[in-house]
């Protein structure tokens, strides 16, 4: 009985060294996979340009700009649709690649906050690819409204000449295609917009 139990104890132990080593490999994929801290500008597409840049200070940041020139042709934007029903959340969640390959695009940027949420470890979190979300502010894609204005939640529009806007009140125009929300506005006009610590502790739903 000693002896089995004994064996028992080394399989479990060298079993949960097993999953440590993945994981630890797993890990260190992502790592391997990430870009590296320095400067780089580069064309992508016509009128498409993708800056990156690493900050230090006050900590380190990896800072991706996208460009667009939209008086190119061939520009056009497209946002995720909802699909709404009487019993579920109006969206499904998928990543950005998911989206990109879906609609087969040129490019994705993720966008607009969502619940619920939740990530205890790798292995435990929520939401995975196809369970479905409550978007935070308006969502706007192909001129339908699948998520309503809210408040502390701006939002991006974009109108049918292609014209971009943040319009102050927090809600599209009436002729908007296709809309985005996001937590703060950092640039308007051309300016840094000031940042009130309160709103980055607010509680999330």
């Amino acid at each position: 009985m000693k002896g089995w139990l004994n064996r028992s104890i080394r399989i479990g132990f060298g079993t949960v060294g097993i999953l440590i080593l993945a994981l630890l490999l797993a890990y260190g994929s992502l790592l391997v996979r990430r870009p590296p801290r320095t400067l780089e500008e580069r064309v992508l597409f016509q009128g498409v340009t993708y800056r990156r840049e690493p900050r230090s200070v006050p900590r380190p940041v990896m800072i991706h700009v996208v460009t667009l020139d939209l008086n190119q042709s061939g520009i056009d934007f497209r946002t995720t649709p909802g699909e709404p029903t009487p019993q579920e959340r109006p969206f499904r969640a998928q990543t950005t690649t998911e989206f990109l390959q879906r609609f087969r695009l040129k490019l994705a940027i993720n966008a607009s906050f969502f619940f619920p949420f939740h990530e205890r470890h790798p292995l435990d979190f929520y939401p995975r690819s196809g369970e479905r979300v409550e978007v935070l502010g308006q969502v706007i894609a192909n001129g339908v409204e699948y998520s309503k204005p809210r408040g502390g939640w701006a939002v991006l529009c974009i109108l049918k000449n292609r014209q971009v806007q943040i319009p102050n009140r927090l809600e599209c125009p009436p002729e908007t295609v296709q809309g985005v929300a996001g937590s703060l506005v950092l640039i308007n006009q051309g300016k840094p917009q000031p940042i009130n610590p309160a709103i980055l502790r607010q509680d999330k739903p």
